[in-house]
């Protein structure tokens, strides 16, 4: 038994591996169209049938099935995903969403925490009854954690670009006046030497 837990935790270990180094790249620059990949990959990767990253209210990727009813950019709707977002834990409904319309049976909600705070989630869906297995929830979890790192990590580095950018404009605007300066002094110069030039 013991070593049935270990090989499982391996194959966990090294899926959510497999799933970050996919997803990687797609992190370089955080916008919906990566976000749409990311949530692709695990779909994928999981054998999921619909995955979902959200902010703290609006839904950022949406992939698989009922994708008709979750519009990017839209407000997400289930009392489970305001809980999620609100206390910080993982919810996991086995039996059906409150969403009544909802063809999805199970879904488990993993939030992304940066500094202790809640700043969207990773929604795992399956049609089927009890999909969420703890394999999963264990799994989600190590997703959840990597994605928040990476998330922070894209956050610095936008930072860091934007900071660039920003030095560059000021060392631009300090070399301007000192150019139009240097031309003034020039076209004085030459007009009491040579006026004609």
């Amino acid at each position: 038994i013991e070593s049935e837990r270990e090989e499982i935790a391996a194959k966990q270990a090294k899926l959510a591996l497999d799933i970050a180094n996919k997803a990687l790249p797609y992190f370089r620059n955080i916008n919906r169209d990566s976000l749409t990949q990311i949530c692709k990959i695990i779909k994928e990767e999981l054998k999921a049938d619909a995955v979902s990253i959200i902010d703290k209210k609006y839904i950022l990727a949406y992939v698989g099935v009922g994708s008709e009813n979750h519009n990017i950019g839209s407000e997400f709707l289930t009392e489970e995903t305001k809980q999620a977002i609100r206390t910080g834990k993982i919810v996991i409904k086995n039996y059906g969403m409150s969403d009544k319309k909802n063809k999805l049976k199970s879904a488990i909600i993993i939030p992304f925490l940066e500094n202790k705070e809640v700043i969207g989630a990773l929604k795992i869906y399956y049609i089927n009854k009890n999909k969420i297995s703890h394999s999963i929830e264990t799994l989600g979890i190590g997703l959840s954690k990597i994605i928040s790192t990476l998330m922070e990590l894209s956050k610095y580095e936008q930072m860091k670009e934007m900071a660039t950018k920003a030095e560059l404009k000021a060392l631009q605007s300090q070399i301007n006046p000192h150019f139009l300066f240097n031309s003034l002094n020039s076209i004085i110069s030459f007009i009491r030497i040579d006026p004609n030039k």
